[in-house]
């Protein structure tokens, strides 16, 4: 039990760790970031959430997704909280898929 909730407390002191990230995101500096392959992040999001995903069994699907511009934390937060929510908020086992396309950002940037 003593792990179960040392476990807990690591990830929490992690979620605010990410979010003092996020609050700083108004300062984004896209020079700064860095190509991200989503997949990667993904796969780490999933590793993060492995005991939520096993306790509530879900099954969690996802198509290639792209290469980014972006912040590691920032990405792994957003997909975090998305996959956590849907866990958090099923009623029934939940079904998640994953999927992403590049798009155009304003002046013609690639944004993932």
């Amino acid at each position: 039990m003593i792990g179960y909730i040392t476990k807990g407390v690591n990830r929490m002191a992690q979620l605010l760790e990410d979010l003092l990230s996020f609050a700083q995101a108004s300062r984004f500096d896209v020079g700064s970031a860095k190509p991200l392959p989503l997949n990667d992040v993904l796969t780490a999001s999933l590793s993060n959430l492995r005991g939520e995903i096993a306790e509530s069994a879900a099954v969690i699907t996802s198509d290639p997704l792209p290469v980014v511009i972006a912040h590691e934390a920032h990405m792994m937060q957003l997909l975090q909280n998305l996959i956590g929510n849907a866990l958090k908020y099923c009623n029934q086992r939940p079904r998640i898929h994953v999927s992403g396309e590049n798009c155009r950002g304003l002046r013609g940037q690639n944004l993932g």
